[in-house]
């Protein structure tokens, strides 16, 4: 048995003892790329580990950065997702 949730975009299934186990199901963003094979992987690999939904972070590189790596604003924001200095710093 699978239920799909898609607020969390996971798969999850029951066992024959009714233990529920979960599965990653995005594997790849595929339409929705930064166009770097090695972002989309972190992106995912992320997501997974934060239950986080890829799409969002996906939209939020789109939005602030169109997924220029050297974007700066004129705040001084810089990178994919237009990060403040300090507020990269602390994370």
């Amino acid at each position: 048995v699978q239920i799909f949730s898609s607020a969390k975009e996971n798969a999850v299934s029951l066992n024959r003892n009714n233990a529920q186990t979960t599965e990653p199901k995005i594997t790849s963003l595929g339409e929705h790329t930064t166009g770097d094979a090695e972002i989309d992987n972190y992106i995912i690999a992320a997501c997974a580990r934060y239950d986080i939904d890829p799409l969002l972070i996906v939209a939020q590189m789109k939005q602030e950065s169109n997924f220029k790596l050297k974007a700066t604003s004129h705040k001084g924001a810089s990178g994919l997702m237009q990060l403040m200095p300090a507020t990269a710093v602390r994370f």
